[in-house]
């Protein structure tokens, strides 16, 4: 199923490509050019890098916890608690 999707996923990608090639950096134009040239980009600090990354760990952790709450007939928990009971 997901090899299927995936296929599926490639092929809109491959399909509607042109649509935003000016966001995978094709192309610019002189008017776009000089307007990225005018803007300041704020690089962040390592202390705020950090913060960040520390919010994705504990975001994918409480993804991870909150899926693994969910019954699954082919989870290593189901084997486990299959054979402790048994």
């Amino acid at each position: 199923m997901a090899c299927i999707s995936l296929i599926v996923s490639m092929g809109i990608y491959y399909a509607f490509r042109t649509t935003f090639k000016h966001v995978e950096g094709g192309k610019k134009s002189v008017a776009t050019t000089t307007a990225t040239n005018n803007v300041d980009e704020v690089e962040l600090s390592p202390a705020d890098t950090k913060k960040r990354i520390q919010a994705l760990v504990l975001v994918f952790t409480v993804v991870v916890f909150f899926l693994d709450g969910f019954p699954s007939k082919r989870s290593y928990s189901h084997i486990l608690c299959k054979r402790l009971h048994a």
